[in-house]
């Protein structure tokens, strides 16, 4: 009996340690990374005492490419493409709270919350109207949000395998359960633990190992310490109440453009639901305009905007003429 005391003691003991060292080279790392990578853009008060960090680059003219990450991402994934969208735009990108180079808030946040904030960080930063959404995956709820309310203010839309209101909120229940919050769980304590960091090699998928050093040092940076993640999407699903989420109806857009690029092959990143529904998805998103259509991005998984950025450049740019032509 000793024996298995002492031989349990040794392993708490041994555990302890590793949980011990494990939080030390994470903050010693996140430290080092605040010298070594600073953040690109600047922060902008959004109300309530937050601020958003917000990247703008290209010429100033036409409308502003605003470009909306997908859940739980930051804006980083995609500055490859802001940076060929620059060579013939303004264009903008952001982190939403806890990601990327953005504070988190006090608690996470509802679509309402989520479309005042990219309202505040607009107007507070200066970013001029009217605004072309590029937008991916779930980030494309924001921008039909934003839209609804501000039609006034919306050119049009490239969605870079983005999704509709009607699957998205039919396929996230079934994601919805104790297992998301295992997985937040299990993701958080490899975030703090540096467990992330350490394998962050093993774990980028191929297009990261094709970017500018310089932009895949602030996405290991980023990627690496601990952020909201898939839950930021879960819970914007629990927090907005069913008469208070975006709302995709035909011709939302009346004419101006609305490209849906859609992702090639089966992607292993989509539930199967998800899956299922996705080209029904793309035809919706390309039925709220009236001149709306949907491309694809074939050998492209649902990352269209890494995997395949020159096509969603060429559709930006393709859409900055029609709306020139439309005004």
């Amino acid at each position: 009996m000793r024996d298995w005391r002492f031989w349990g003691l040794a392993l708490l003991c041994l555990l302890g340690a590793a949980v011990v060292a494990g939080r030390v080279f994470e903050l010693t790392s996140e430290a080092r990374d605040d010298r070594q990578v600073p953040m690109p853009g600047k922060l902008v008060a959004v109300g309530g005492g937050r601020q958003l960090h917000l990247l703008c680059s290209g010429p100033a003219g036409g409308p502003t490419v605003v470009m909306i990450a997908g859940g739980g991402t930051p804006a980083v994934v995609s500055y490859a493409l802001q940076a060929k969208i620059a060579r013939f735009a303004h264009v903008c990108s952001y982190d939403r709270p806890g990601l990327g180079w953005s504070p988190p808030a006090a608690r996470p946040l509802t679509f309402d919350e989520h479309v005042q904030d990219l309202e505040s960080l607009l107007h507070n930063g200066g970013v001029p109207g009217p605004y072309l959404f590029a937008p991916e995956s779930f980030g494309s709820l924001i921008a039909i949000g934003y839209a609804d309310r501000h039609p006034d203010q919306t050119a049009g839309a490239v969605f870079l395998d983005g999704v509709d209101p009607q699957l998205w909120f039919a396929a996230v229940p079934a994601q919805n359960g104790w297992d998301a919050d295992a997985r937040t769980a299990a993701f958080g304590a490899a975030w703090r633990l540096g467990v992330v960091r350490l394998a962050f090699a093993k774990l980028a998928p191929p297009w990261v190992n094709v970017l500018p050093p310089t932009t895949r040092d602030q996405l290991r940076a980023v990627y690496a310490r601990p952020a909201a993640g898939f839950d930021e999407a879960i819970q914007a699903y629990r927090r907005s109440p069913a008469d208070h989420r975006p709302v995709l109806t035909p011709a939302m857009f009346g004419d101006r453009p609305v490209i849906a690029i859609q992702h090639g092959k089966t992607s292993a990143a989509l539930s199967s639901t998800f899956q299922a529904g996705w080209a029904a998805s793309q035809a919706r998103l390309a039925a709220a305009s009236r001149a709306g259509r949907v491309v694809v991005a074939e050998g492209a998984d649902h990352q269209v905007a890494q995997e395949a950025p020159d096509l969603a450049a060429r559709s930006v740019r393709e859409a900055m003429i029609a709306v020139a032509g439309h005004r």
